[in-house]
């Protein structure tokens, strides 16, 4: 599983070790064609991944704005910040635009 760093790398040692791969890209799918399963951050990254490697990628979301959501301790009075848009969101905008 990769979460940072270089994608080469992880990819490289996962090959020469006979391991699947799984990387979570928050920018750029890089090498989709070289991992088991590409994690997007967003549909716009699947969007610019090539049309024969999108059945290996799934759109997850922010995985980083909630894992620091989930750690932020509650707000004084009890109330919580809005939880970060979704996948779905993102996607039911697209489709409004």
């Amino acid at each position: 599983v990769f979460l940072g760093g270089d994608q080469a790398l992880a990819l490289l040692l996962a090959r020469r070790l006979g391991f699947r791969s799984v990387v979570y890209a928050e920018d750029e799918a890089r090498w989709p064609g070289l991992a088991s399963r590409y994690l997007l951050r967003s549909p716009a990254l699947l969007a610019r991944v090539p049309e024969r490697h999108r059945g290996s990628c799934t759109v997850v979301g922010d995985l980083m704005a909630a894992a620091a959501l989930s750690a932020a301790p509650p707000a004084p009075g009890g109330n919580q910040p809005p939880p970060p848009p979704s996948v779905a969101d993102e996607q039911q905008q697209q489709q409004q635009q």
